[in-house]
């Protein structure tokens, strides 16, 4: 999930956002209901489930500025 682009859910009451400040966000309606708070850690960032189920965000780099899994 590349910056500037989100999922929506099904129901269309989620959405999971990459933010181009490099913070994923996950909102309901306009409501901040989760987010990795990387917000200004990065530029160019992306958003990946890694092949081991871990999730993370990227910097344009490739480094890891956050993680979880």
């Amino acid at each position: 999930l590349v910056s500037g682009a989100f999922l929506l859910s099904s129901n269309q009451l989620y959405i999971l956002y990459m933010q181009f400040d490099c913070n994923l966000v996950l909102y309901y309606g306009k409501l901040v209901i989760w987010n990795t708070k990387t917000n200004r850690k990065g530029v160019g960032c992306f958003f990946q489930i890694r092949k081991d189920g871990n999730l993370a965000v990227y910097d344009k780099y490739l480094n890891v500025i956050w993680s979880k899994s």
